[in-house]
């Protein structure tokens, strides 16, 4: 693992601890700052994996500064050491979650959040619960989710988008649609578009060349970005299961949460990779009943013929239709749980139908869709700050 500290004088004595780690082969310093003077420079040329950084070094105004990190160093884990919680609200909506209080600091706390790689910090908690010490919610780094369908025109995509943008954290969404690939359009990209088939084939991965492929996939919030699908399908054939392996094992070490949109073919490469790698499965279904028996047949397959664990795949219905079948009866005998019903609205309806996603948070009158889904990212208050009073 690779270091950088930034650190000042914040930590006394913290350059002697970290160093005794270095010696004892833990970790390995690659730089070391006290000042914030092309401090994002330096940060670029050494490539570290985590920067420790302190309140003084970010500078005059350190939530600019962190979230100029995050756009140009969006892989980079930092550890953030203020001198106060003020600024805490502001960089959890970042992505920036290993905070620490620079005169309630223990050494033993530094290591934690280098070595501990499924600890966050629930700034809520922190100020609210428990003021006198870090106060952890405990969920998985580098999670993997999936959202999917066994057929298209359920809305899938119109999740996926707004589940990444509802994630805290640094997140990456995935277009692997392989028959729509539109993420980039529809998430207000407008220049040459890139092809995920250019990345799949380089060899080695590196952080440059992800970096290359990658666009903001909002411009409200630096810490989450969106990798293009494979826009030429006429080259579908020259990449195969290894390449998508390969893909997932690189990606998910580089973010906190990846989200993927993958086609509803089950049988082919990417989306095979896909529901592997996957930690959680959304199947993606509409309030009618040959679509949830659809799902019903294909989760059976999954869990009977490729032993996919049951326990990673959760239900959305999204209700198409204001009537549709009544859902309440039909999912009593579903066999795993249904996660949530995304209420009714024509406006989704005609989304779904013209296969164009949109972010939610863009009309005043899908407040509870876009509640429904904040829940389902885990988000009760702190995304929602992200997307304004719309």
């Amino acid at each position: 693992m690779r270091i950088y500290l930034a650190i000042g004088d914040s930590i006394p004595g913290g350059d002697t601890h970290i160093l005794s780690l270095e010696t004892r082969g833990l970790l390995r310093v690659v730089g070391s700052a006290h000042t914030n003077e092309n401090l994002l420079d330096k940060l670029s040329n050494a490539q570290p994996d985590v920067a420790i950084i302190s309140n003084a070094c970010a500078g005059s105004d350190p939530i600019r500064f962190l979230a100029d990190v995050r756009t140009t160093l969006p892989e980079l884990r930092v550890v953030f050491i203020g001198g106060n919680e003020d600024i805490f609200q502001s960089l959890i909506g970042m992505g920036i979650y290993d905070l620490l209080v620079a005169n309630r600091l223990k050494l033993a706390d530094i290591d934690e959040r280098i070595f501990h790689p499924a600890v966050y910090v629930d700034v809520a908690h922190f100020l609210k619960v428990k003021p006198n010490q870090v106060a952890t919610d405990r969920l998985r780094r580098n999670e993997l989710v999936a959202f999917w369908s066994p057929t298209g025109g359920t809305g899938k995509s119109t999740m996926a988008l707004n589940y990444a943008l509802m994630r805290a954290g640094n997140v990456l969404l995935v277009d692997l649609d392989i028959q729509t690939p539109v993420l980039d359009l529809y998430s207000g990209f407008s220049g040459q578009r890139k092809d995920l088939y250019d990345l799949l084939v380089q060899e080695p991965l590196t952080p440059d060349g992800l970096r290359r492929f990658l666009y903001p996939l909002s411009s409200e919030i630096a810490s989450h970005q969106l990798l293009p699908g494979l826009i030429d399908l006429n080259r579908f054939d020259a990449i195969n299961i290894d390449h998508f392996k390969r893909l997932f094992g690189f990606i998910t070490s580089r973010f906190d949460c990846v989200v993927v949109d993958i086609n509803s073919c089950p049988f082919i490469d990417a989306t095979y990779a896909a529901l592997n790698a996957a930690d959680t499965i959304y199947i993606v279904a509409i309030n009618d009943y040959a679509s949830l028996r659809e799902a019903v047949r294909y989760h059976k397959y999954f869990t009977d013929n490729l032993m996919m664990p049951s326990e990673k795949f959760q239900l959305i219905i999204n209700k198409y239709t204001e009537q549709g079948t009544d859902v309440t009866n039909i999912t009593s005998g579903l066999p795993w749980p249904v996660t949530t019903v995304i209420p009714y609205s024509p406006l989704i309806t005609a989304s779904t139908c013209a296969g164009k996603p949109f972010v939610l948070s863009r009309d005043r009158s899908l407040r509870k869709t876009i509640d429904t889904i904040a829940q389902i990212a885990g988000q009760h208050t702190v995304r929602r700050k992200l997307f304004g009073n719309r």
